[in-house]
Parts: structure tokens; sequence; C-alpha cells
């Protein structure tokens, strides 16, 4: 195990693997051959499962996300400042802005390297903007307040396209199970 922090769910399925492995170990102890493969095979399973690679992409998502909006209002606080000549940067808030902004930029990064480095870019990247864009929407939509003027065709529209990008993404992880 690592010292970085990963995430509740992550954690969950290496200790769920970490048991798995004790088990396989205990069944080949007492000589159960058939118990020993079927904890084998469901450790392999974990490992390449979706729900460890979704986790993945949805940290990192959701990092993205964090960003997204955090570097907005870092924006108006560099704005103000550099054109309005009135530092933002005198109190804590603006500061911790600009922590933040690093710190979940760095984040995505990471999270997004981690699920390169185990699964299929055709499946990972995909899916992480789709998720990133409908998070950035509603994130957006709610933080700036950018929803009040939609009227139910608008809503409509804007679930309409979201199922229509998700059927896109479907067609690329079924792709994938078909290899």
């Amino acid at each position: 195990m690592t010292n970085v922090f990963e995430g509740p769910l992550i954690q969950a399925f290496r200790r769920l693997e970490k048991l798995l492995r004790q088990m396989c170990q205990a069944a080949k102890a007492i000589g159960n051959i058939d118990l020993e493969n079927k904890f084998a095979n469901s450790i392999v399973k974990i490992k390449c499962d979706a729900i460890f690679a979704a986790s993945l992409y949805l940290l990192g998502s959701f990092m993205a996300t964090l960003t997204t909006l955090f570097a907005k209002s870092l924006v108006n606080l560099l704005s103000v400042s550099l054109f309005d000549h009135d530092n933002q940067f005198t109190n804590a808030l603006s500061w911790a802005i600009l922590l933040v902004t690093v710190f979940t930029a760095a984040s995505q990064v990471y999270w997004i390297n981690q699920g390169l480095l185990r699964y299929d870019a055709l499946l990972q990247v995909p899916v992480f903007y789709v998720i990133w864009t409908v998070f950035d929407i509603i994130g957006g939509g709610i933080y700036f307040n950018e929803f009040r003027e939609f009227t139910t065709v608008k809503y409509v529209l804007f679930v309409l396209g979201v199922a229509v990008v998700f059927s896109g993404v479907g067609l690329l992880a079924n792709r994938l199970k078909n290899h």
C-alpha cells in the first residue's frame, strides 16, 4: 500500500484484493484447489473491473471540475488585481483559492494518469471528458446561476445532448468488451 491518499473507494478495493489474496493462500494451504482458483479469478476481476476504472476517471473528472470552478474564481481575482489595480491577494481566502486551484489541477493530472496506466485510453479519455463536462455544466450552472434562464425546452435539449454523448461513450466501452 502507498501513503498517497487514494480515496475511500479505491482503498476499499485494495483491501478487498488483499483479503482475497489471503483467502487464496488459505485455500492453497488446506489443499482446496477449486476454492483457490475461485479466489484467484476474483482478484483478476477486481484488478480489471470497470468499477476500479470508473473510480479513477471519476476522481479525475471531479478534480477537473473543481479546477475549473476555482480557476474561474482565480481569474476573477487576478482580473480585478491587474486591471482595476485593486489587489485581491491581501486576504487568506484569495491565497486559498490559488492553492486549491493548483492542488486540484495537479490531482486531476495524477488521477487521469493513474487510469491511463491501467486501462485503455479509448475508454478512459472519452469517459473522463464526458463526466467532466457534465460536472462542469451542472457545477457552473449552480455556482454561477447559469440555469436561471433555462426554459423547459432548454432543459430537455440539455438532457438529450448529454444522453447522446453518453451513448457514444457506451459504444466505445462496448468495443472493449468485444476484444
